[in-house]
């Protein structure tokens, strides 16, 4: 039996919104690691340019930002949070 014909194709009707750091940030405002989150994206982030939004943060060349330490980096696998 195929079952894609029994699956309903709801393709049309589901909407997936993706929220900006910065959206989330406005959402959660007592959260500081969402701030600092926000302040990369708005500063670094180029969605014509080549990877994720923290690919590009985690590359910032602007060690002299007061945020460069904070800045968010992509999480490895197997790394300990």
């Amino acid at each position: 039996m195929n079952f894609d014909s029994v699956k309903p194709d709801l393709s049309d009707r589901i909407a997936v919104k993706t929220i900006t750091p910065t959206q989330r940030s406005r959402l959660h405002t007592k959260s500081l690691r969402l701030a600092i989150n926000a302040q990369c994206y708005d500063c670094i982030y180029d969605k014509t340019d080549v990877g994720s939004w923290r690919q590009q943060v985690a590359a910032c060349p602007s060690a002299n930002c007061p945020l460069y330490c904070q800045r968010p980096k992509p999480i490895k696998i197997g790394e300990a949070a």
